[in-house]
């Protein structure tokens, strides 16, 4: 299988298991694009429930979470601004850092400006430079450009290494990513599942493109636990566990305890793993239910769809109306 030309992936991945290449192969190739697809089409009062029968699904949100997180980098415009921070609520928390020393801060805005217009005045709350604690900063337009800002907690060194190399996977693969996306805050899916298990097959996986140095997996997926305050691109909720309403641009349900938590998806596509003795009649009857009421899909849609699947992966595809 190869990936559809908009996706702009030219250039080969391998995966890296002790000291052997593997070329990525055919079903991770769809799972990326599953992923990838269903990010790349966010459409107003629609969404696109995908739902992808395999063999087996160990390692099948990795792909499709990886994919999710390609589209999302190619569509990502601005980042936090000067206006976003003027506009956020006294006692709103916020996470920053300056250029020059790296110094992580966590803050809560202020009410009022002390009479001088133009300026966010907030209090920090945490620091490594304790002496700084409680003390007040104004932030003026100048002073803003010169720290980086997040609605998310700001990762450690050994975070922003991860991070670093997250963004150099894309340059591989020749995507022209804005370091400004995976500073910003906001997840591009959300992945239902054992996280153990999830973690569990990352460890110790690398991945790279052509020629150039391996990266370890985990870093370039960006992924955080639903109630992490770290920023992340990818976050992850246990199956059994969801108790409210879930809202991102995708939310993969990997396995039959996440498809339980359907009822809580209410914005965004969503892409449904299964195992073949995962698909149970009550699951063929909602599938029925959903070809009732599904629209056409666009003809732009259409286009970016491959061929044919790879042998031993089934899909089903419904646009449904959001309600």
């Amino acid at each position: 299988m190869e990936f559809p030309e908009r996706m702009q992936l030219r250039r080969p991945i391998f995966l890296q298991e002790g000291d052997e290449n593997l070329p990525l192969q055919d079903w991770c190739k769809a799972l990326v694009w599953f992923g990838w697809w269903c990010r790349q089409y966010q459409m107003d009062g629609r969404r696109i429930l995908a739902v992808v029968i395999l063999p087996a699904r160990r390692y099948a949100s990795v792909f499709v979470g990886l994919g999710c997180l390609l589209a999302g980098a190619t569509q990502f415009r601005g980042g936090f601004s000067w206006d976003d921070l003027q506009s956020l609520p006294p006692g709103t928390e916020i996470f920053w850092k300056t250029a020059s020393h790296g110094v992580r801060y966590q803050g809560t805005i202020l009410e009022g400006n002390d009479g001088i217009p133009g300026l966010v005045r907030v209090r920090i709350t945490s620091t490594r430079r304790s002496s700084e604690v409680g003390s007040v900063w104004y932030f003026s337009p100048a002073k803003f450009a010169e720290c980086l800002f997040s609605e998310e907690c700001l990762p450690a060194e050994k975070g922003t290494a991860a991070i670093d190399n997250a963004l150099r996977f894309h340059r591989d693969l020749g995507l022209e990513t804005d370091p400004k996306w995976i500073w910003t805050a906001g997840a591009e899916g959300l992945i239902v599942t054992n996280q153990a298990g999830f973690r569990e097959a990352v460890k110790g996986l690398n991945i790279a493109v052509g020629t150039q140095a391996p990266l370890p997996l985990g870093d370039v997926l960006c992924a955080a636990g639903i109630h992490d305050k770290c920023i992340a691109k990818l976050r992850l909720a246990s199956s059994g566990r969801v108790s409210e309403h879930i809202h991102a641009p995708v939310t993969v349900l990997d396995g039959a305890a996440a498809w339980d938590q359907m009822s809580h998806v209410h914005t965004g596509n969503v892409v449904v793993l299964l195992e073949r003795t995962e698909y149970t009649a009550d699951v063929h009857n909602v599938l029925l239910e959903a070809a009732a009421y599904a629209d056409e899909p666009p003809a732009d849609i259409r286009l970016d769809i491959p061929g044919r699947f790879p042998p031993g992966v089934e899909a089903s595809t419904f646009f449904l109306s959001e309600r």
